[in-house]
């Protein structure tokens, strides 16, 4: 994602820092990294202003050390929800795409583009309970003392030994 805030997208020296940092791992911050890319200096400035901007006590003076570092972990605590990297549980000290889109919005820049809107939950399919249409009356009664029947049905010129039988059974009410 494109950073946006008007401290970080102003032109020098870190800006492609930065832009770098928004959309590469590698491209990340923290104490004891070398920096070899060129603009760190410039970029950790911007990172540094943005940070006491935002109230924390730190000196601006390009160089990425532990008051640099302590004021990153206290900027990702502090936010809801935490900024946290994969498997993380606590914040860490490194400022990497997470950490600098956050800085970025807190300065001012624009939030990130809404993704697509959420999908309506599928329908359930409704469970016929047979022919009724109020299944409040059509559900199983509860096990309990029962009653049944036994008919036996003859057709004409059916003996009675072919006769079909049929069990009927209904729940005692009183």
């Amino acid at each position: 994602m494109p950073l946006s805030s008007p401290l970080f997208t102003k032109e020098g020296a870190g800006k492609q820092r930065l832009e770098d940092c928004a959309s590469l791992p590698d491209a990340n911050f923290y104490a004891g990294k070398p920096p070899t890319r060129p603009g760190t200096e410039d970029a950790v400035r911007r990172i540094q202003t943005a940070l006491q901007t935002l109230g924390f006590k730190l000196a601006v003076d390009g160089v990425y050390g532990s008051e640099t570092a302590n004021a990153v972990f206290a900027f990702k605590n502090s936010r809801s929800p935490k900024i946290l990297g994969p498997g993380q549980t606590i914040p860490d000290k490194v400022v990497g795409i997470g950490t600098i889109t956050a800085l970025d919005k807190a300065m001012g820049g624009s939030p990130s583009p809404p993704g697509p809107p959420p999908q309506p939950p599928s329908p359930r399919p409704r469970r016929r309970l047979g022919p009724c249409r109020r299944p409040s009356l059509c559900r199983r009664p509860s096990p309990g003392p029962r009653r049944s029947l036994r008919l036996n049905r003859q057709s004409p010129g059916i003996s009675s030994s072919a006769s079909s039988q049929m069990n009927l059974a209904w729940p005692v009410t009183r």
